[in-house]
C-alpha cells in the first residue's frame, strides 16, 4: 500500500479490491431493467383514460294488465338505453318516466320503442298514466348507477292526499 497526501492508495488488481461474479452481475443487471420497466408502466398506467361511454343498451319491457315486465331496469350513469314496450293487453297503456321527459303512448297491441340517455344517477320511476293504472300495480324502476328501488312495501304515492304528486 502506499500513502500519498493522506490518501491511501491500494496497488492490488482492481478484480482483487472489487471482485466481480460475472452470475451476480447478470442477475442484478436483469433486476434493474425489470424495476425500470415496471416503474415505466405504472407511470404511463397512471395517466388518465379518456371516458368511454357505455354501449347502448335495448331493453324489452311488456305492459300487461297491471304490471310491467320487468319491473326493474338497471343501467350504468350516462349509458343509452333503448326501451321496446309491448302492449299486449286491449287497453290502452303508457311507459312514463316523469324526470327523464319519457312518455310513450301504447294503443292495444303495439309495440313503440324509446330511446335516452340517463345522465344522472338515481332510482327513476317508470309507470302507467292511465287512470287507474299506476294504483294498479302497473310501475317499476329505472336504476341509473348504484341506487337501490324502493321495498315492494312502498307505495308510489297516495292518489287522494296528492293528487298524483308525491
Amino acid at each position: 500500500m502506499m500513502r500519498t497526501k493522506n490518501k491511501i492508495v491500494s496497488q492490488k488488481p482492481l478484480e482483487e479490491v472489487f471482485p466481480i461474479n460475472i452470475n451476480n452481475f447478470v442477475w442484478q443487471y436483469l433486476l434493474i431493467v425489470a424495476l425500470v420497466l415496471m416503474l415505466a408502466g405504472f407511470i404511463t398506467g397512471c395517466e388518465p383514460e379518456e371516458a368511454v361511454p357505455p354501449e347502448e343498451t335495448e331493453v324489452n319491457v311488456t305492459a300487461g294488465e297491471g304490471y310491467f315486465d320487468p319491473d326493474v331496469i338497471t343501467i350504468d350513469q350516462g349509458q343509452e338505453l333503448t326501451v321496446v314496450v309491448e302492449n299486449v293487453t286491449e287497453e290502452d297503456h303508457t311507459f312514463t318516466i316523469d324526470e327523464l321527459d319519457v312518455d310513450v303512448s301504447l294503443a292495444p297491441g303495439a309495440q313503440e320503442e324509446v330511446t335516452f340517455t340517463a345522465a344522472e344517477e338515481g332510482s327513476f320511476e317508470f309507470y302507467c298514466d292511465e287512470p287507474g293504472h299506476r294504483d294498479a300495480g302497473m310501475y317499476g324502476y329505472l336504476e341509473v348507477g348504484d341506487p337501490v328501488a324502493p321495498d315492494d312495501n312502498d307505495e308510489p304515492y297516495d292518489d287522494d292526499d296528492n293528487n298524483g304528486v308525491y
